[in-house]
Protein backbone atom coordinates (compact mmCIF):
# COMPACT_ATOMS: atom_id res chain seq x y z
CA UNK A 1 0.00 0.00 0.00
CA UNK A 2 1.00 3.66 -0.90
CA UNK A 3 2.55 4.92 2.33
CA UNK A 4 0.70 8.22 1.78
CA UNK A 5 -2.77 6.87 1.77
CA UNK A 6 -1.61 4.69 4.35
CA UNK A 7 -1.28 7.47 6.73
CA UNK A 8 -4.02 9.24 5.26
CA UNK A 9 -5.97 5.82 6.54
CA UNK A 10 -4.45 5.72 9.77
CA UNK A 11 -5.29 9.79 10.25
CA UNK A 12 -8.77 9.07 9.43
CA UNK A 13 -9.70 6.43 11.83
CA UNK A 14 -8.29 8.50 14.59
CA UNK A 15 -10.07 11.92 13.57
CA UNK A 16 -12.90 11.53 15.79
CA UNK A 17 -10.56 11.04 18.79
CA UNK A 18 -9.52 14.29 21.36
CA UNK A 19 -7.68 14.10 24.24
CA UNK A 20 -9.04 15.92 27.14
CA UNK A 21 -7.34 16.97 30.46
CA UNK A 22 -7.56 13.13 31.09
CA UNK A 23 -4.95 12.59 28.14
CA UNK A 24 -7.15 9.82 27.29
CA UNK A 25 -8.42 9.28 23.87
CA UNK A 26 -12.33 9.79 23.48
CA UNK A 27 -14.54 8.33 20.88
CA UNK A 28 -17.02 11.16 20.10
CA UNK A 29 -19.21 8.64 18.34
CA UNK A 30 -19.46 6.23 20.87
CA UNK A 31 -18.85 8.66 23.85
CA UNK A 32 -16.63 6.18 25.15
CA UNK A 33 -12.69 6.39 25.26
CA UNK A 34 -11.36 4.29 22.97
CA UNK A 35 -7.50 3.43 21.97
CA UNK A 36 -7.23 2.40 18.43
CA UNK A 37 -4.31 0.76 16.38
CA UNK A 38 -4.72 -0.06 12.97
CA UNK A 39 -1.59 -2.93 12.06
CA UNK A 40 0.12 -3.73 8.54
CA UNK A 41 1.51 -6.54 7.90
CA UNK A 42 3.30 -8.42 5.06
CA UNK A 43 0.40 -8.63 2.05
CA UNK A 44 1.28 -12.45 1.82
CA UNK A 45 -0.53 -12.61 5.30
CA UNK A 46 -4.16 -13.70 5.02
CA UNK A 47 -7.41 -13.01 6.75
CA UNK A 48 -7.83 -16.59 8.27
CA UNK A 49 -4.40 -17.30 8.97
CA UNK A 50 -4.07 -13.87 11.54
CA UNK A 51 -7.45 -14.10 12.61
CA UNK A 52 -5.84 -18.30 13.92
CA UNK A 53 -3.10 -16.24 15.33
CA UNK A 54 -5.02 -13.58 17.14
CA UNK A 55 -7.40 -16.47 18.76
CA UNK A 56 -4.29 -18.16 20.01
CA UNK A 57 -2.87 -15.11 20.92
CA UNK A 58 -5.66 -14.88 23.52
CA UNK A 59 -5.16 -18.16 24.46
CA UNK A 60 -1.65 -18.09 25.28
CA UNK A 61 -0.53 -15.77 28.32
CA UNK A 62 -2.91 -15.57 30.24
CA UNK A 63 -0.74 -13.14 32.43
CA UNK A 64 -0.80 -10.37 28.90
CA UNK A 65 -4.80 -10.39 30.05
CA UNK A 66 -4.10 -9.53 34.22
CA UNK A 67 -1.95 -6.71 34.50
CA UNK A 68 -0.90 -4.35 37.36
CA UNK A 69 1.16 -1.67 38.29
CA UNK A 70 3.79 -1.91 41.15
CA UNK A 71 2.77 -2.44 44.56
CA UNK A 72 5.92 -0.61 46.06
CA UNK A 73 4.08 2.15 47.07
CA UNK A 74 2.58 0.39 49.69
CA UNK A 75 5.89 -0.99 51.23
CA UNK A 76 7.95 1.58 52.67
CA UNK A 77 5.47 4.33 53.88
CA UNK A 78 3.16 1.56 55.22
CA UNK A 79 5.88 0.37 57.48
CA UNK A 80 6.78 3.69 58.82
CA UNK A 81 3.26 4.69 59.30
CA UNK A 82 2.08 1.53 60.95
CA UNK A 83 -0.71 0.61 58.28
CA UNK A 84 -1.71 -2.97 57.88
CA UNK A 85 -3.32 -4.35 54.44
CA UNK A 86 -5.91 -6.64 54.07
CA UNK A 87 -5.69 -10.15 52.31
CA UNK A 88 -6.22 -9.12 48.60
CA UNK A 89 -6.48 -12.77 47.59
CA UNK A 90 -10.15 -13.21 47.46
CA UNK A 91 -9.93 -10.05 45.19
CA UNK A 92 -7.53 -10.80 43.05
CA UNK A 93 -9.00 -13.93 42.17
CA UNK A 94 -12.67 -12.11 41.50
CA UNK A 95 -11.39 -9.81 39.12
CA UNK A 96 -8.46 -12.55 37.72
CA UNK A 97 -9.36 -13.73 33.78
CA UNK A 98 -8.54 -17.38 33.19
CA UNK A 99 -10.06 -17.01 29.49
CA UNK A 100 -9.67 -13.53 27.75
CA UNK A 101 -10.95 -14.33 24.68
CA UNK A 102 -15.13 -14.02 25.59
CA UNK A 103 -16.15 -13.29 21.58
CA UNK A 104 -15.23 -15.29 18.38
CA UNK A 105 -16.70 -14.77 14.74
CA UNK A 106 -14.99 -16.52 12.50
CA UNK A 107 -17.38 -15.66 9.65
CA UNK A 108 -16.51 -12.16 10.37
CA UNK A 109 -13.20 -12.41 11.45
CA UNK A 110 -13.74 -11.13 14.61
CA UNK A 111 -12.12 -11.32 18.22
CA UNK A 112 -13.32 -10.12 21.17
CA UNK A 113 -11.18 -10.25 24.41
CA UNK A 114 -11.25 -8.95 27.98
CA UNK A 115 -8.54 -7.32 30.10
CA UNK A 116 -8.42 -6.23 33.82
CA UNK A 117 -5.38 -3.68 35.49
CA UNK A 118 -5.02 -3.74 39.05
CA UNK A 119 -3.79 -0.09 39.67
CA UNK A 120 -2.39 -0.11 43.29
CA UNK A 121 -2.58 3.97 44.29
CA UNK A 122 -1.13 5.79 47.78
CA UNK A 123 -2.09 4.11 50.88
CA UNK A 124 -3.53 7.91 52.17
CA UNK A 125 -4.70 9.14 49.23
CA UNK A 126 -8.01 8.89 47.69
CA UNK A 127 -7.13 5.42 44.81
CA UNK A 128 -6.13 2.91 46.99
CA UNK A 129 -6.77 -0.69 44.76
CA UNK A 130 -8.49 0.42 40.80
CA UNK A 131 -9.49 -2.82 39.12
CA UNK A 132 -9.76 -1.61 35.67
CA UNK A 133 -11.56 -3.68 33.22
CA UNK A 134 -12.02 -3.24 29.47
CA UNK A 135 -12.44 -4.99 26.36
CA UNK A 136 -10.14 -5.82 23.29
CA UNK A 137 -11.74 -5.77 20.09
CA UNK A 138 -10.15 -7.41 16.81
CA UNK A 139 -11.36 -6.70 13.20
CA UNK A 140 -9.21 -8.73 10.74
CA UNK A 141 -8.67 -8.64 6.92
CA UNK A 142 -6.13 -10.25 4.34
CA UNK A 143 -2.60 -8.31 5.74
CA UNK A 144 -4.26 -6.13 8.27
CA UNK A 145 -6.03 -5.78 11.41
CA UNK A 146 -7.87 -3.06 13.58
CA UNK A 147 -7.57 -3.04 17.02
CA UNK A 148 -9.98 -1.37 19.69
CA UNK A 149 -9.36 -1.21 22.92
CA UNK A 150 -12.55 0.22 25.26
CA UNK A 151 -15.90 -0.46 27.27
CA UNK A 152 -13.49 0.27 30.52
CA UNK A 153 -15.61 -0.32 33.67
CA UNK A 154 -13.72 0.41 37.03
CA UNK A 155 -13.83 -0.66 40.99
CA UNK A 156 -12.66 0.47 43.82
CA UNK A 157 -11.20 -1.12 46.98
CA UNK A 158 -9.78 0.07 50.32
CA UNK A 159 -6.42 -1.88 51.00
CA UNK A 160 -7.09 -1.91 54.42
CA UNK A 161 -10.59 -3.29 54.79
CA UNK A 162 -10.35 -4.70 50.97
CA UNK A 163 -13.81 -3.56 50.79
CA UNK A 164 -15.50 -1.85 47.79
CA UNK A 165 -15.37 1.71 48.66
CA UNK A 166 -15.77 5.42 47.28
CA UNK A 167 -12.85 7.06 46.28
CA UNK A 168 -13.76 10.31 47.52
CA UNK A 169 -17.03 11.86 49.57
CA UNK A 170 -18.88 9.78 52.48
CA UNK A 171 -21.68 8.12 50.46
CA UNK A 172 -20.92 5.72 47.78
CA UNK A 173 -22.59 7.81 44.51
CA UNK A 174 -21.89 10.70 42.03
CA UNK A 175 -18.61 10.89 40.16
CA UNK A 176 -15.88 9.15 42.58
CA UNK A 177 -18.47 6.39 43.38
CA UNK A 178 -16.55 3.02 44.09
CA UNK A 179 -17.99 1.55 40.78
CA UNK A 180 -18.37 2.93 37.05
CA UNK A 181 -17.17 3.34 34.02
CA UNK A 182 -13.78 5.13 33.23
CA UNK A 183 -16.36 8.16 31.37
CA UNK A 184 -18.34 8.97 34.72
CA UNK A 185 -15.23 9.08 36.56
CA UNK A 186 -13.90 11.41 34.76
CA UNK A 187 -16.30 13.49 35.83
CA UNK A 188 -14.75 13.28 39.33
CA UNK A 189 -13.06 16.78 39.96
CA UNK A 190 -11.21 15.76 43.50
CA UNK A 191 -7.89 14.23 44.09
CA UNK A 192 -6.68 15.68 40.78
CA UNK A 193 -2.56 14.83 41.25
CA UNK A 194 -3.74 10.89 41.98
CA UNK A 195 -6.36 10.62 38.72
CA UNK A 196 -3.52 12.38 36.76
CA UNK A 197 -0.89 9.42 37.70
CA UNK A 198 -3.72 7.16 37.27
CA UNK A 199 -4.55 7.87 33.76
CA UNK A 200 -0.96 8.73 32.73
CA UNK A 201 -0.20 4.90 33.76
CA UNK A 202 -2.57 3.84 31.53
CA UNK A 203 -2.16 5.54 28.35
CA UNK A 204 1.38 4.23 28.60
CA UNK A 205 0.58 0.47 29.72
CA UNK A 206 -2.60 -0.09 27.06
CA UNK A 207 -0.21 0.22 23.68
CA UNK A 208 1.98 -2.44 25.46
CA UNK A 209 -1.22 -4.44 24.62
CA UNK A 210 -0.35 -3.15 20.94
CA UNK A 211 2.91 -4.07 20.82
CA UNK A 212 2.43 -7.61 21.77
CA UNK A 213 0.22 -8.66 19.64
CA UNK A 214 2.02 -7.51 16.64
CA UNK A 215 5.58 -9.43 18.07
CA UNK A 216 3.36 -12.49 18.12
CA UNK A 217 1.39 -11.87 14.88
CA UNK A 218 5.47 -11.07 13.12
CA UNK A 219 6.74 -14.01 15.00
CA UNK A 220 3.58 -16.82 14.83
CA UNK A 221 3.55 -15.94 10.46
CA UNK A 222 4.69 -19.07 9.25
CA UNK A 223 3.74 -21.35 12.19
CA UNK A 224 1.57 -24.28 11.14
CA UNK A 225 3.54 -24.30 7.43
CA UNK A 226 5.67 -27.20 6.02
CA UNK A 227 5.45 -28.91 8.83
CA UNK A 228 7.01 -32.85 7.87
CA UNK A 229 5.44 -34.69 10.93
Amino acid sequence: MNKKILLIALLSSFACLSFGQSKLPFDTITKKVLFRQIIELDTNYKADKIYSVVKEWFSTNTKNFNRSNSDKNFSTGDAFLGIQRGNSTQIDQLFRINQPLILQEPNDKKLIGHCVLKYTGNSMGCIRIMFLEFDIKVAIKDYKLKVDITNFNYSHFNQMSMKQSQIYGWTDDGPCNSKNTIENLLTCKRCKGEFEDFYTYVTKDIPKIFSDLKKYLNENQNTGQGDDW
